[in-house]
């Protein structure tokens, strides 16, 4: 275990190998001297060595801020990471809080406060756009006030989110969806341990609520709460949606009226 300050942090989480774990201490990240927040390149765990990096069990958290320069927290050519109890505060800077920026698998965010990226519609709390992903778990996290609260997959239908499990959240007051996990064409067949049999994404317990005061609702036209695909799911207290790649249960939606916009490829800075 390595425990991390703002000063030390970004030449810890360099060093990370597999089965090691950093703690950072309650404070905010920011260092004017290199780059912002997270970044998660050519870092591999393995299923029984996971690399992980959280914050906090209880009392006052860590919470890495923001810049337009960079994607608060940024994967590519990583796997098995574990990323958990601590905030994302991106000061509305216009860069998405948590990104795939290249091939990420197995990688679990768990127990995260995403806030600040709501200076529009097109920023993103946690987004895999452009990149292809597998076995992803979002469990436990709060995204609030983002321009749109989570965008899987890519509005062409490649860059594919593949085996996930995205549960017991809380999205609320976005501006555009609380979630959008785009329509997929066939998968890509060159790309190394990326699952080829038929897998199930797994949606379940999760809250999606838009309330009276966010700006959205305020528009002739906001977004609706979730789309799934080509099926958009808008109202309903309790719904359970099967397909062959997709199950959403014990989910409470809080309707909006129509649907709009769609997310842009985030910053791809290092």
């Amino acid at each position: 275990m390595l425990s991390a300050n703002p000063t030390n942090y970004l030449t810890l989480l360099r060093g990370l190998r597999a089965g090691d774990t950093l703690v950072l201490a309650a404070s905010n990240y920011d260092n004017p001297n290199d780059v912002p927040g997270l970044p998660l390149f050519d870092l591999n765990g393995t299923p029984t060595q996971p690399i992980v990096v959280t914050g906090p069990d209880s009392g006052a958290p860590a919470v890495l801020l923001g810049r337009s320069t960079h994607n608060t927290v940024r994967l590519s050519n990583a796997s098995y990471i574990v990323l958990r109890n601590f905030e994302i505060d991106g000061r509305n800077q216009g860069a998405a809080g948590v990104a795939a920026q290249g091939l990420a698998h197995d990688v679990a965010i768990e127990n995260l406060r995403v806030r600040g990226v709501g200076d529009d519609q097109q920023t993103v709390g946690i987004s895999t756009v452009g990149s292809t992903v597998w076995n992803w778990v979002v469990r436990s996290n709060v995204i609030e006030g983002a321009g749109t609260g989570i965008y899987f997959g890519n509005s062409d239908g490649r860059s594919p989110f593949i085996a996930g499990i995205i549960e017991n959240n809380l999205f609320r007051d976005t501006i555009g969806y609380n979630m959008q996990i785009k329509h997929q064409l066939p998968r890509p067949t060159n790309i190394a341990g990326m699952p080829t049999s038929p897998q199930k994404t797994i949606i379940r317990n999760n809250v999606f609520a838009k309330s009276a005061t966010n700006s959205s609702t305020r528009r002739p036209c906001a977004s609706q709460n979730v789309l799934v695909g080509q099926l958009s799911r808008a109202a309903g207290p309790k719904r359970t949606i099967s397909t062959r790649s997709m199950a959403i249960s014990s989910t409470r939606i809080r309707p909006r009226r129509c649907s709009r916009g769609k997310a842009t490829s985030p910053s791809t800075a290092m």
